[in-house]
C-alpha cells in the first residue's frame, strides 16, 4: 500500500497497475534496505537487541512503523482505529523479519580468530 502512495505523491498522478506493481518493489527493497541497515548498525551499539532472535528490536520496530510513521505520512490509521487481529499480524511480520535478519547476520559474521574474506 506504501509503494503506490508514495509514488503517486511523487509523481502528482494516479498510477496504472504496471506502476502500482513497480512502486510497490521499489518500496520493498528500499523499506528492506532502510530498516536493514537501521537494525544491523544498531546491533552493534546495543547487542541486548540481538537476543531472542531480535525481539527486542522487533516490537519497537513495528511501533516505529505501524504505530507512528505510517499514521504520521498518512498511510495508515493510528493503530487504536485498526482491529486488534491485523496489528497482531502485523507485528508478527516485524517479529519474524528481524528473525531472519538476525540469523542473517549471525551467519555471516565471521567466528573468533577468522578473518573477513578468509
Amino acid at each position: 500500500m506504501a509503494g503506490p502512495y508514495f509514488a503517486s505523491k511523487i509523481l502528482g498522478k494516479r498510477l496504472n497497475e504496471r506502476q502500482k506493481r513497480r512502486s510497490r518493489l521499489v518500496f520493498s527493497v528500499a523499506y528492506g534496505l532502510g530498516w536493514g541497515l537501521i537494525h544491523g548498525s544498531l546491533r552493534r551499539k546495543f547487542p541486548t537487541l540481538t537476543l531472542w532472535a531480535g525481539l527486542p528490536f522487533a516490537v519497537p520496530f513495528f511501533f516505529a512503523c505501524d504505530g507512528f510513521i505510517a499514521p504520521l505520512l498518512g498511510v495508515s490509521p493510528k493503530l487504536r482505529r485498526i482491529p486488534w487481529q491485523p496489528s497482531v499480524k502485523e507485528m508478527g511480520n516485524h517479529i519474524a523479519w528481524t528473525a531472519v535478519a538476525e540469523v542473517i547476520h549471525r551467519l555471516a559474521a565471521p567466528r573468533r580468530g577468522e578473518k573477513l574474506g578468509a
